[in-house]
Order: structure tokens, then C-alpha cells, then sequence
């Protein structure tokens, strides 16, 4: 945990040249370094020179059955020439194929990664690694407002709460899952330890409000899900809408 303040200052660096901006604090870090179902000393990896880190890996299964295994690695800019990354993602590789003593024999495995439009080293080392582009990826889409929005007209029967007036959080986190049962890649898993994560990674989060994760009840269950945070991640003069959900 005592490496936090090094690998923020690298993953700064690259997010300098990508988006313009800082986006990663220690606090996050450490947050997710001790999420449950995270070994931080067997799942991730940092290169030094001296006391300056200059390379990172890391593997994300936390699922309990991780079929998408995710590899995320950075290496600082004066370091591009060489072959940093590659042994980098070599290293991520071959951790993630210990998720196949956790799965059943016949389970399809996708080692995946996420890399900024912007960012071409990464894209060229991975592409070197044998990874595939593909059509899939995230937008940071933004609305501004010049007025407040109208407010919505629910239909008849429908009621708006919040995770502050339920207390319990297992409905919402119920239909939030159901509501990504076609999402690509899902897999069904046990519902307390799943929910145990989420919460886990949920409150921990330090502008977590219950009042702005919301259950949509029709009659007495919760049918879709909205939750939103006060500050975009890296863009603090944003509030963000983390998920939505609605039920088939």
C-alpha cells in the first residue's frame, strides 16, 4: 500500500497526456488495492527506477466466475522505446490464466484490456501481444444545462425512492443486475458475494451518498436503478451518472 503516492504519480503522467487533466487520487487507489476478492501482492506489479515507478500491471477476477479476466497496465512516456510493456503485459498473461483453476472446464475465457482513444502505445503493445481490436468501447458523453430539467412524469403505480429511505440495498442491487443480464460478457454468480463486492466498492467510495443511488418501485419491487455521484471521476466540476438500469 506504501507504493499508492508512486503509482498515482505515473498513472497522472499518462492521464496529463491523454485527457488534459489528473484523474487518479491515493485514496481510490487504495480503495480498489483493498476491494474484497483483490490480492494486491499476487495480482498487481510495479517496475521502479530508483525511487520513481515507471511501470504497472494489474489483473482484475474478482468475480467468482472471472470468464473476463481484465489486464490494465501503464508504462511512463520516457520509457516507450523499449520493451517495458511487453514484459508487462507477458507478466498479466500469465497471471490471468490462474483464473482457469477456478472455472469449469468448458468455460470460454476473454483476457481483456482498456486503453484511452488517444493512447497509441498502448494500443500498439497490445496489438503486438496478439490482442484484437474490437467494436466495443465507452463514451464520456455530457449534457450541459443552462436550466434546470423538467421533472419526470411517472406513470400510474410508479414510485421514485432512494437507498436512504430503504435502508437495505439488496433490492436495488437485485434489479440492477437483472437489468444487465444482456450485457455483454454476463455471468451469473452468487448473489451475496456479489452483492458484498458492490457494497464493499459502493460505500467505500468517499462522495457515496444513499440519497443519490435510486430504486424505481413499481407496487413493492424495485424495477430500475439509478446511481449518481456529486463529481466525475477527474472532472470535479461534473456530476456523473455511474449506472442506469431498467428491468426487462
Amino acid at each position: 500500500l506504501d507504493d499508492a503516492p508512486a503509482a498515482v504519480e505515473l498513472f497522472n503522467v499518462l492521464n496529463q497526456m491523454y485527457v488534459g487533466h489528473s484523474t487518479d487520487n491515493i485514496a481510490d487507489l487504495r480503495r480498489d488495492w483493498t476491494a474484497p476478492g483483490f490480492d494486491l501482492e499476487r495480482s498487481a506489479l510495479g517496475v521502479f527506477a530508483g525511487q520513481r515507478m515507471i511501470g504497472y500491471v494489474q489483473v482484475s477476477d474478482t468475480s467468482s466466475l472471472p470468464v473476463r479476466p481484465e489486464v490494465w497496465f501503464r508504462v511512463h512516456p520516457d520509457y516507450f522505446g523499449g520493451e517495458l510493456g511487453r514484459d508487462l503485459l507477458a507478466w498479466g498473461e500469465a497471471r490471468a490464466r490462474q483464473v482457469f483453476d477456478r472455472l469449469p472446464a468448458d468455460a470460454q475465457v476473454v483476457l481483456q484490456a482498456d486503453v484511452y482513444s488517444t493512447d497509441a502505445y498502448s494500443r500498439r503493445t497490445l496489438q503486438a501481444a496478439g490482442f484484437a481490436m474490437t467494436d466495443y468501447g465507452w463514451l464520456r458523453m455530457v449534457i450541459e444545462f443552462d436550466d434546470p430539467p423538467p421533472l419526470p412524469q411517472w406513470p400510474a403505480g410508479y414510485t421514485l425512492t432512494t437507498a436512504a429511505d430503504i435502508g437495505d440495498l439488496r433490492p436495488i442491487y437485485r434489479a440492477f443486475k437483472t437489468a444487465f443480464l444482456d450485457h455483454r460478457g454476463h455471468v451469473r454468480e452468487d448473489f451475496e458475494t456479489a452483492f458484498a463486492r458492490w457494497h464493499t466498492h459502493l460505500t467505500s467510495d468517499s462522495l457515496y451518498e444513499p440519497g443519490l443511488l435510486f430504486g424505481l418501485m413499481n407496487g413493492g419491487d424495485v424495477v430500475g436503478t439509478l446511481l449518481c455521484r456529486t463529481q466525475s471521476w477527474g472532472y470535479p466540476e461534473r456530476a456523473y451518472i455511474s449506472s442506469l438500469g431498467v428491468i426487462r
